[in-house]
């Protein structure tokens, strides 16, 4: 600093502040007050710090500004310029830095201090209290006057001190410069002369938001707001950091204290001050700011000391410690739904307001205002209605509804705001009628509340004729006094001693109504009528006999002279009488309870009118009807018939009563029955069973035996009559066939009765497959008894036939049930046999799956041989739709054929016979009915298999002799042998297949196997065997040169070998003396010469061995048994062809020698002895004759054996 500056820093630093403490009033006083000023005081004036406009001084003034009201001078080091603080250089950047912060902490001290002080010469209270007494009488003035105009207050100059006056300005806001003290640059407001007027919002809500605080400023306010003005902040310029450091001193000065406040309690903190929100300043809340002290420092009180906003917390916890008086509960009451309209607080923050809030009650009964000592004191929370308008103010209240003083202060339509929705409701009109029924003047009876009385009985009255719903008059009169002598009444008497009218009150139900013509029972006792006077206030009718009030005498009473009044015997006076009266439901039930009515024809009893009939000729057939008494010479008027209707009497006997006749009489013996009594009576029943009788949808006796019905006895075929009920019988008559009982067809129209009286048409579906079981079971039993006592045949004969005769009616009547059942209730007659088929040991039952039915004889024309096989193997019967239904078809599917043959194949083979048995196998050949071969086929004997005994050779073409020594068998197929070598077949006796190759295809998917598969073949070469000689070196050339066709794939569709081509490659020839074949089937074997055959060497190669007039058939047989899977008999043809015939020939033929065949060049002749002549292959083969009887591969198909 000392290297910047040149100088040694300061030991003693004297850091001042100045402010200016001068008021003005408004800019209309200001030239005024100049002109008075002197011209030093002019000359200062310019020297005053304005509002955030204070000027750094040191020594001389600068343009840095404080950004406060407040001037500062200290020892602060300029820039070179000297117009501003350095901030610059480190050093000085740090003194300057410190220098203003402890500025700032000096100016946060002098304001505590001159806010100390102005708090304890603070009088708030007293001028408050005499200022508004002075409001008030002004306000009073002014309504006498009716000025229209607000009051604003004129008389600041009786309470403004001058600004000349050194008294009004604290020596401690001067530090120095104290010639600059009389400076004023900024205006003061003096007071809020006028409420600023709301948008839209009548005065009054203009006053309540904005309460008129028109008092003018104390000498505290002032000197107060001067001071808070100087701290309302501004930006520091040039330089900010000025302002900056100024406010960090200032904040780190008492940092856990807000500035202080000004306040109507005094001084506070500004955290414990509230600013005023929307009216609610004038409830009492405390430490509240005047809002003239925010309008002119409200940047101080709102930035500096950071002054919150009243609150609806606030205002809870001013009304917990307060108690109001009635004008500020009225004002609160008021207030309160134009604030919520604004700030819409909390339900549950507005439900305390009310909990806290309690006033004083004040007593006027002496004439004047009590004092708060005196008062009751409320607690709002009790009280919960406001009385509505319609309600008569004189009416008294219950404490939990406002007093109709305060309402008329308040205001109806506030108290129906809706923001007071959870405050207060409307007095519900059912609780003020419970509260006055408790009241004396409804419950004493006293002379005193005769007036209140009427009053209240009025309005009581209006109320109940307002209601519309019987249910809500109900239950209204239930809350009225109806045991309290709450009616005034006259009494009315023929003695002439005692006056005509005397009022006194009685409890209603002893009243009678005042028009009420009682003359005809004078004499006999003494009634009361209600008041006339009730009448003309208007109390209706209606409410008086709800309330009890009677319009005719008592019943009790009525009932007590009925011989005196000699209605006994002719009940149309009563029933005239009893018309006009306007009787309660009491008295009906009374009337319809009791005896007093008599009977036609009997004198000495009466009856009550539920005993009574109306005369009706239908209904003389019932003995238990007792007709009503009338003059038989006088007719019944509507007006009578009705109102005994109403009271009980009878047009139609009750329905228990008709059955109960009904059951007594069917069950009389048939000797004593009447019948057509019973006959009528039941069509009596039925006929008001209908629609729109008198008992429909009321029949309840589906139990009682009562229905005459008939029976058809299945084992005679009598009709029996009997009784039944309507749940055990039925009107159809066709289901009679099955033993059910049906309504007699004796009764007119069973059909009618049936459906009136709920009588099911046919039995259920369940009910027919139980009888239809319970038959076939009566049928079986009967059958066995007729076989152990040994019954002649036709006896037996005749049992058979009932049976079929009554299943066959049975069938027909299901049978037109049959869209009545469904699949799953059939389910039981699956696996039991329910229809009856005569056969070999007479009558036996089948299922449905063992019966099919017969054909039409249009569609049997055809003569098809698949009927023929149905008719043999199952039993037919006729086509009915129900057994149809239960599974019951027209022809047996192949399955089923395939079955039965396997289940019993014996039994079809007898029934049948071998060609229809043949046909059958031809059809499941063509068409398998399996997917897969299971065991159970394969084990099953069920295939045709023929055994060739004693054959002999015969020609060709002589079958007959073959086919007669055939002999047909069945067996399983692995038994059975299918013939691909004749000869083989011929060697050995065995069964074989059909000779078809369809059948055979089956036979060998099932499991059999060819002949020669089980036919074993083995070869011994005898004598001596050569290697080279021309007769092998010539069948090997011609097997090497037919080398490509025989292996080429497209000449024969057999598959061969995988080595095949090897083995012609590696084939070795020899040729023998003699070869024997020696062949062998189970236990028996033959030997047989050959001319060729094919062994395996020691080498493990193939060699063949022919002798020297081999056939050439052999060796394509013995060649096609090496390079073929399996070689049959036209293979083996096949193989000779190739290796006999010339080239040209097979190249005329169409095979493809030139590409595959390579032919030879012509051999070089070679003279030879005659007996070593090379012999040629083709011209060994001999004689057709010779070659067919030495054969190996001889087979012979012709269809059959």
């Amino acid at each position: 600093m000392m290297r910047v500056t040149k100088k040694k820093p300061p030991k003693e630093l004297t850091v001042q502040i100045f402010l200016d403490a001068a008021d003005h009033s408004d800019d209309n006083q200001k030239s005024s007050k100049l002109k008075r000023k002197s011209k030093a005081a002019l000359i200062t004036q310019s020297f005053a710090p304005t509002s955030g406009s204070g000027r750094i001084f040191i020594g001389f003034r600068t343009s840095q500004t404080t950004g406060l009201g407040i001037h500062l001078a200290a020892p602060l080091v300029p820039t070179v310029e000297r117009e501003a603080i350095d901030f610059v250089d480190p050093a000085l950047r740090d003194f300057n830095s410190e220098l203003l912060e402890v500025s700032g902490i000096l100016m946060r001290l002098a304001l505590e201090n001159e806010m100390y002080r102005l708090g304890t010469n603070w009088n708030w209270k007293e001028e408050r209290e005499a200022w508004d007494a002075q409001r008030e009488d002004r306000k009073k003035q002014q309504k006498k006057e009716e000025e229209e105009k607000k009051l604003e207050t004129d008389d600041a100059e009786s309470t403004k001190d001058s600004a000349d006056d050194k008294s009004s300005i604290s020596s401690s806001l001067y530090s120095f410069a104290t010639f600059m003290a009389r400076g004023v640059t900024s205006t003061v407001k003096e007071a809020v002369k006028a409420v600023p007027e709301l948008l839209g919002e009548d005065s009054e809500t203009t006053e309540l938001l904005n309460p008129i605080d028109d008092r003018p400023l104390s000498i505290a306010e002032r000197d107060a707001i001067i001071l808070m003005k100087a701290y309302c902040p501004r930006q520091s310029t040039p330089d900010a950091l000025v302002g900056q450091c100024l406010a960090k001193g200032f904040g780190r000065c008492m940092a856990s204290s807000s500035p202080p406040v000004l306040t109507v309690d005094g001084v506070a903190r500004g955290i414990d001050s509230r600013l005023t929100n929307n009216g609610m300043e004038a409830f009492g809340i405390p430490h509240a700011v005047r809002r003239i002290m925010l309008e002119n420092a409200r940047e101080y009180h709102t930035v500096i000391a950071n002054c919150p906003t009243m609150s609806i917390d606030d205002l809870i916890k001013a009304m917990k410690e307060n108690i109001l008086s009635e004008e500020m509960l009225v004002r609160l009451l008021k207030w309160y739904p134009k604030y919520a309209r604004l700030n819409n607080p909390r339900r549950n923050k507005s439900l305390q307001l009310k909990e806290v809030i309690r006033y004083h009650k004040e007593n006027y009964s002496k004439g004047g205002q009590s004092s708060d000592a005196e008062a009751e004191v409320h607690q709002l929370d009790s009280i919960f209605y406001f009385a509505p308008q319609r309600m008569s103010k004189k009416l008294p209240l219950p404490e939990t509804v406002f007093p109709q003083s305060l309402v008329g202060s308040i205001g109806l339509r506030t108290l129906e705001d809706r923001h007071f929705t959870d405050w207060f409701q409307p007095l519900p009109f059912d609780i003020w009628t419970g509260f006055i029924s408790e009241h004396t003047c409804m419950r004493n009876g006293n002379e005193k509340d005769d007036v209140m009385r009427i009053l209240v009985l009025v309005t009581l009255s209006k109320h109940f004729d307002s209601l519309e719903s019987a249910t809500a008059k109900r239950r209204f009169v239930e809350l009225l006094p109806l045991s309290s002598p709450c009616l005034p009444f006259d009494i009315t008497t023929s003695d002439v001693n005692l006056p005509t009218s005397n009022t006194k009150t009685a409890v209603p139900n002893e009243l009678y109504l005042p028009d009420t013509d009682l003359s005809a029972f004078s004499g006999l006792q003494t009634f009361y009528k209600a008041s006339n006077r009730l009448k003309k206030e208007g109390v209706s009718d209606a409410f008086l006999l709800a309330m009890g009030v009677r319009k005719t005498i008592k019943i009790e009473f009525l009932f007590l002279h009925l011989d005196t009044l000699n209605w006994n015997e002719n009940p149309k006076p009563l029933i005239k009488y009893l018309i006009d009266a306007d009787l309660s439901q009491q008295d009906l039930l009374k009337l319809r309870s009791t005896r007093y009515l008599p009977a036609a024809n009997d004198e000495t009893s009466v009856y009550a009118p539920s005993q009574l009939y109306f005369k009706d000729k239908d209904l003389n057939i019932f003995p238990f009807v007792k007709f009503l008494q009338w003059p038989s010479n006088e007719s019944m008027s509507t007006a009578a018939r009705n109102f005994l209707l109403k009271l009980g009497v009878r047009t139609e006997p009750p329905l228990s009563d008709i059955m109960g006749y009904l059951e007594k009489e069917s069950a009389k013996s048939v000797d004593s029955r009447d019948d057509a009594a019973l006959t009528a009576a039941l069509q009596y029943l039925t006929q008001r069973l209908g629609p729109k009788g008198a008992y429909v949808n009321q029949f309840r006796h589906a139990k009682v035996d009562f229905l005459p019905c008939i029976r058809q006895n299945l084992e005679t075929g009598e009709i029996v009559k009997e009784i039944k009920s309507p749940s055990t019988c039925y009107f159809n008559p066709t289901a009679m066939v099955m033993g059910f009982n049906v309504l007699d067809p004796m009764l007119s129209d069973t059909e009618q009765i049936g459906v009136r009286m709920n009588i099911n048409r046919d039995p259920s579906c369940q009910v027919l497959i139980r009888r239809l079981l319970q038959l076939v079971d009566i049928s079986t039993a009967r059958l066995d008894q007729l076989e152990r006592q040994g019954t002649g045949i036709e006896a037996k004969e005749k049992n058979i036939e009932k049976i079929l005769t009554l299943f066959e009616g049975v069938f027909l009547y299901l049978s037109s049930r049959t869209s009545d059942f469904q699949k799953r209730q059939l389910s039981e007659l699956a696996k039991k046999p329910f229809i009856p088929c005569k056969c070999r040991s007479g009558l036996q039952f089948y299922t449905a799956d063992q019966v099919f039915f017969l054909k039409r004889q249009s569609e049997g024309a055809g003569g098809c041989d698949g009927d023929s096989i149905a008719e043999l193997l199952f039993q037919q019967v006729e086509y009915n739709a129900f057994l149809s239904f239960a599974g019951v078809k027209t022809e047996p599917s192949l399955e089923e054929l395939f079955a039965l043959m396997m289940e019993k194949p014996d039994e079809v083979l007898d029934s049948l016979g071998e060609p229809k048995y043949k046909m059958l196998l031809r059809r499941i050949a063509a068409n398998p009915p399996f997917k897969r071969i299971t065991a159970a086929i394969r084990s099953s004997p069920f295939l045709l298999g023929y055994l060739i005994v004693d054959e002999d050779e015969s020609e060709e073409g002589d079958e007959t002799k073959a086919r007669s020594k055939a002999q047909y068998l069945l067996a399983k197929a692995d038994d059975i042998h299918i013939v691909d070598n004749a000869f083989l077949r011929r060697q050995f006796p065995m069964l074989i297949s059909p000779m078809e190759q369809t059948l055979e295809e089956f036979y060998r998917r099932i499991g059999s196997k060819y002949v020669s598969e089980v036919v074993k073949k083995d070869f011994e070469v005898m004598g001596n065997t050569h290697r080279g000689t021309p007769l092998a070196n010539s069948c090997a050339d011609r097997i090497k040169e037919r080398r490509p066709l025989l292996l080429s794939p497209s000449i024969t569709s057999r598959p061969l070998v995988s080595n095949a081509s090897s083995i012609l490659d590696n084939l070795e020839i020899f040729q023998a003396d003699s070869i024997r074949a020696i062949y062998s089937f189970e236990r028996s074997s033959k030997m047989i010469n050959v001319t060729c055959c094919s062994k395996v060497t020691k080498r493990k190669s193939i060699a063949i061995f022919i002798t020297n007039n081999f056939e050439i058939f052999d060796l394509g047989n013995t060649i096609g048994d090496l390079i073929l899977q399996h070689c049959e008999l036209k293979d083996a043809f096949f193989l000779t062809s190739l290796l006999e015939a010339s080239i040209g020939t097979l190249r005329n033929r169409g095979f493809p020698v030139d590409r595959i065949v390579k032919p030879q060049p012509p051999a070089v002749e070679v003279k030879a002895e005659p007996r070593k002549q090379t012999p040629d292959i083709t011209n060994s083969q001999k004689s057709p004759e010779k070659s067919r009887q030495s054969s190996v591969n001889g087979t012979v198909k012709d269809g059959s054996v």
